[in-house]
């Protein structure tokens, strides 16, 4: 019997290195994700100590009340740069989840296509036995020659 072929092999490699492009492009929108929200939580500590300060009379004060008021809006905009990034991590989810499912798609019509090619297999060098076995005794075959 030939060996398997699978017609679209060539199509499940590509499907394969799609999905590993897709996981990451995930990786890479995970990590910015996981490095805005560092930053975030810096500026929110800076923020915090800042506050501390601010109660303290003169120069001090009003500097820590400057610096306060000017990471509240570095931590706005964050929070927005964070938002976007969420969302392009999202996106990216997807299209990785798409990348999953088709080349799961063609992999399970290999799999299929294989089984079949074995249950065949196995019946032909069966019946190849089979025939042996009857030309052994002078017995006719299957198709009822005698050999």
């Amino acid at each position: 019997m030939r060996r398997f072929r699978f017609r679209l092999q060539s199509v499940l490699r590509l499907r394969g290195q799609f999905e590993r492009v897709a996981r990451g492009e995930l990786a890479a929108a995970a990590a910015a994700v996981s490095s805005i929200e560092q930053r975030l939580e810096a500026a929110t500590r800076g923020r915090d100590d800042c506050a501390a300060e601010a109660n303290q009379p003169g120069a001090v004060g009003a500097l820590a009340r400057a610096l306060e008021t000017g990471l509240q809006r570095h931590r706005l905009r964050l929070e927005a740069e964070r938002q976007r990034a969420e969302v392009q991590r999202e996106r990216a989810r997807l299209a990785w989840l798409g990348r999953v499912r088709e080349q799961r798609t063609v992999a399970q019509l290999r799999e299929q296509q294989f089984a079949a090619w074995r249950l065949a297999a196995g019946r032909a060098e069966q019946a190849e036995i089979e025939a042996l076995a009857a030309a052994g005794r002078g017995q006719p075959d299957r198709t009822g020659a005698v050999e």
